[in-house]
């Protein structure tokens, strides 16, 4: 039986032959008239079958009888480029593929071609026999491109985009490097603790540059703030709608950026924590977890009704209609003019600029101010 096949990247013609037993002219008429035929079909071919000989009558028989060497010689000259396997792997070792009426033999065989040899690296012959009288013949055949699993761990180096980080990082492996030792032997037994030494540096690196483009976003986000708010209180009494409208909205959208890089750098530092109190030993307790998590109700934002009577409760729209409300109020001409130019109630009387002189104390009470107004001393 001759069918191709395909396992493991490779591609081969697998061929499972039978020759018959105890008649040796029929055998070696076989293979001159086909094997040869059959390995011409493809280079790349695996054989295996009960062939009813050996070709080391020393080593693969134990019998009475004489072997016929006349077909093994039909077989090397009809396929020199076929190699038995068990024996490549195993040259001296003994094993019966066949053992009844006190004889044993291992007739049942594999054989590959060359450009296969390398990637089989095993060949056994099994000990029951089931079913049949044979024991069964065992081949494994390597995958020609390996299986990808997870690979080496790799040490990550985000901290060499910051040229201050990098420059360190050069000093520090400059010096370690300076100190490990010339001897080549030496040098082979202290490498796996520098290279931890080195990985776990650049972890702190990481964490670091982790640190300072945090800081970083959350300087810029400050930043933007107090340049919307400064937008917003620039714009003029009469400005139109749309302009304060968009000043409000920036002045939104900026407080909830800075709200956001807040909160990541509050949760990195969190973390932080939590990591070094469980490296302390500690434990989680799940009652005090329960009882000083926050609530989740407490994250909610409260609802508003807009112009439309309709009700709001995303954050962002909830923000814009406040601050527009707040600016409503401070256009109003009436207020503007309250709070620029305060009225001075009436119960309040009008007291003369200065007070005449008391004559038994000119030095202690120099002059008399009106309440609530200090004029220094």
């Amino acid at each position: 039986m001759l069918c191709p096949s395909l396992g493991g990247g490779h591609a081969f013609r697998l061929v499972n032959l039978y020759l018959q037993s105890g008649c040796r002219e029929g055998q070696q008429g076989f293979i001159q008239q086909h094997v040869a035929r059959l390995l011409g079909r493809s280079a790349i071919q695996i054989w295996g079958g009960d062939y009813n000989f050996v070709e080391c009558p020393a080593l693969d028989r134990l019998s009475a009888g004489v072997a016929d060497v006349g077909t093994a010689t039909e077989w090397h000259a009809a396929a020199p480029q076929l190699t038995d396997q068990f024996r490549r792997l195993h040259p001296t070792s003994r094993a019966y593929s066949r053992v009844a009426h006190g004889s044993a033999s291992r007739i049942d065989r594999f054989y590959a071609t060359p450009n296969l040899t390398c990637y089989i690296p095993s060949c056994s012959i099994g000990s029951g026999t089931g079913f049949s009288d044979h024991r069964p013949a065992t081949l494994t055949l390597s995958a020609k491109r390996p299986t990808q699993g997870p690979g080496l761990y790799r040490t990550r180096l985000y901290f060499t985009k910051d040229p201050q980080l990098r420059s360190a990082f050069g000093i520090w492996l400059g010096v370690h490097i300076s100190q490990l030792p010339s001897d080549r032997a030496e040098l082979l037994e202290a490498w796996p603790e520098f290279k931890r030494h080195v990985a776990a540096e650049c972890g702190q690196m990481n964490r670091l540059h982790r640190q300072r483009r945090t800081s970083a976003s959350l300087h810029q986000a400050e930043v933007a703030l107090a340049t919307a708010h400064a937008a917003l209180e620039g714009l003029p009494t009469n400005a139109a709608a749309p302009d304060v409208e968009s000043a409000v909205a920036a002045v939104v959208d900026a407080r909830r950026h800075l709200a956001q890089q807040a909160s990541e750098h509050r949760t990195e530092a969190t973390t932080r924590r939590r990591q070094k109190w469980l490296h302390r030993g500690e434990r989680p307790q799940p009652a005090i977890t329960k009882a000083m998590r926050p609530r989740a109700a407490d994250a909610c934002c409260a609802a508003l009704y807009n112009s439309s009577n309709f009700l709001v409760s995303d954050g962002k729209q909830c923000a814009e209609m406040m601050g527009k409300f707040w600016c409503d109020i401070s256009k109003a001409p009436a207020l503007r003019q309250r709070l620029i130019f305060p009225a001075v109630p009436e119960s309040v009387p009008h007291y003369p600029e200065t007070y005449p002189r008391c004559p038994e104390c000119p030095k202690t009470i120099p002059e008399l101010s009106p309440p609530g107004i200090s004029r220094g001393t």
